[in-house]
């Protein structure tokens, strides 16, 4: 019986052992991801889809009529702060604060031949992101097709998701790229102060598309409390369901395994020609991206504003300011996303009431 388990490990291992050492000896230059075609259908789509995001962008700007909900459901006083400010002293509790690196559903985009790797990271222009490399990938196909790097929506991507993967590993098998190559490869993911980012996934989930947000609604403290104990929970491995309004909310230290690749932080705020153009264009340069495409991708995202985007409305700055000045709520954002700010490189948020 020994004898015949053993046969039946070398009948499997050997051409897996001998795929690795071919590899790591030879190298093989990453395949070619094959992209379908884009018929007259998904043109016609395609069309649809840019201007109902238009529609969608102009409307944006009058959603602020919802103001008089929003301050009735965000305007009682809220407790005073529980633990001084002292973030540190209180995230020494691992009860108290989300933990590091969980597990959690990862997509990431590709483009082989510059060998770039990027983290797709929700509310963090994701959806930028997927249509810059779909671009880098096919650059005479979507300038043909007259196509922006703001508009690159799910239902349209003409990519249509070849160049996405679910892990670092499968890009690598798929693309039969040697382990010894890794070095010459770019990781990035683009990251968003976790302040700025939880007001934006808030106001764009919760009042612009009116997702019922956990029950809450309107209501941020109902909201944030929700989201971190579902955070707490999925951790610890006591919640397995994951939401729409979780995948923006979550931590962003757990996507795609960054405890175990080291991802180039671009910071994007509010404004991507401060500071996130900047680094991604040295990133651009780095893997040799041709100056033609660099620059289109610089006018593009100098341009405007994704569809959902929510920054320039009153609402947001109300909410904002609200956070911004409670130590109790603050608190709860810092026990959310302790981790972020410790292995992303931001600064903790203070207020006047501390």
């Amino acid at each position: 019986m020994g004898q015949l388990l053993y046969s039946i490990s070398i009948f499997f291992l050997l051409p897996i052992l001998n795929f690795i050492y071919r590899q790591h000896l030879y190298g093989i230059p990453p395949e070619k991801i094959i992209y379908p075609e884009t018929g007259i259908e998904a043109m016609k789509l395609k069309e649809e889809s840019y201007s109902r995001q238009e529609k969608a962008a102009a409307a944006a700007e009058n959603f602020d009529k919802e103001m008089p909900n929003v301050v009735a459901n965000n305007s009682l006083p809220l407790p005073d702060s529980i633990y001084g400010g002292n973030y540190i002293g209180m995230c020494q509790n691992q009860t108290l604060c989300v933990g590091p690196y969980a597990r959690f559903p990862s997509l990431l985009v590709v483009v082989p031949e510059y060998r770039m790797i990027s983290c797709l990271n929700q509310k963090s222009l994701s959806t930028v992101m997927t249509g810059v490399f779909c671009f880098m990938n096919r650059p005479e196909e979507f300038l043909r097709q007259n196509r922006s790097l703001l508009r690159e929506y799910g239902d349209i991507k003409m990519c249509h998701s070849a160049n996405e993967y679910h892990g670092v590993w499968p890009i690598f098998r798929d693309l039969h790229v040697p382990i010894r190559q890794l070095k010459k490869w770019s990781f990035s993911m683009v990251a968003r102060d976790p302040v700025d980012r939880f007001l934006s996934g808030f106001v764009d989930r919760c009042i612009r598309t009116h997702d019922s947000c956990e029950g809450c609604h309107y209501n941020m403290t109902c909201f944030l409390e929700a989201e971190l104990q579902r955070a707490m929970n999925y951790a610890n491995h006591l919640e397995h369901k994951i939401t729409p309004e979780d995948a923006h909310m979550f931590p962003q230290n757990w996507r795609c395994q960054m405890d175990k690749y080291r991802y180039k932080m671009l910071k994007y705020s509010n404004d991507p020609t401060q500071g996130f153009l900047q680094e991604f264009k040295q990133e651009l340069d780095r893997q040799n991206v041709p100056s033609n495409l660099t620059t289109f991708i610089e006018e593009e995202l100098s341009r405007g504003r994704t569809a959902h985007s929510t920054v320039q409305s009153e609402i947001r700055k109300y909410l904002e300011k609200r956070l911004r000045s409670s130590a109790y709520l603050l608190e709860l954002i810092v026990r959310l996303f302790y981790w972020d700010y410790r292995l992303l490189g931001f600064a903790f948020p203070t207020t006047h009431a501390f």
